[in-house]
């Protein structure tokens, strides 16, 4: 890792059709075992990286209204890293992607 990387702060914000119990398993799937800086039922966790750490929150907005039948939930979420290299952050937004795919067909 670069020596400027390290004190490098970066955010990545997503539009997700995600509910919020959909983010709470994600994000324990990304290894929130309960030890995350995070009070219960805040909208935040803070998860440690190999190099740093990223902040992954959850801000809800209005649902989206399909063919008038369907309402998909709809959330901004933001992957703030603090003190992660780029091959660090690249790997946790591979995996955060991973995590939080979805099948269809």
């Amino acid at each position: 890792m670069r020596p400027e990387d390290k004190d490098a702060r970066r955010t990545s914000v997503k539009r997700m059709s995600l509910s919020v119990n959909e983010f709470r398993a994600g994000v324990a799937a990304l290894g929130d075992d309960g030890r995350s800086a995070a009070p219960p039922g805040d909208l935040a966790v803070t998860l440690p990286t190999e190099s740093g750490r990223v902040t992954v929150s959850y801000e809800p907005l209005p649902p989206v209204r399909l063919g008038g039948l369907l309402d998909l939930p709809q959330a901004l979420v933001r992957l703030s890293f603090d003190g992660v290299g780029a091959d660090d952050q690249t790997a946790f937004e591979r995996r955060f992607w991973i995590v939080f795919q979805r099948g269809g067909g």
